[in-house]
């Protein structure tokens, strides 16, 4: 859905690698720069909040069960999300 609310480019690229037991995931899409955070983990940017923003966290929540590792990053024009896990 960011990606469709772009007035220009609009992607979503997914890439994964399996190299010696890590399992690597990079996930980028553009979006248009609005995003909420508190407490340094983002927010949904839906009016209805209580159906929505469960996504990052259920990611997060997987990958430190697993013991990975998360990173997200930003800036105006792209959204991305790193994820290693141990496998």
């Amino acid at each position: 859905e960011a990606a469709l609310k772009c007035e220009n480019e609009k992607y979503i690229l997914l890439n994964m690698k399996y190299d010696q037991g890590t399992f690597l995931i990079s996930l980028k899409n553009s979006y248009n720069g609005n995003s909420k955070k508190s407490n340094g983990k983002f927010l949904t940017t839906k009016v209805d909040n209580k159906n929505h923003g469960i996504g990052l966290k259920s990611v997060e929540s997987i990958v430190q069960k697993y013991s990975g590792k998360m990173k997200i990053s930003h800036n105006q024009n792209e959204f991305e999300i790193m994820i290693m896990l141990i496998v």
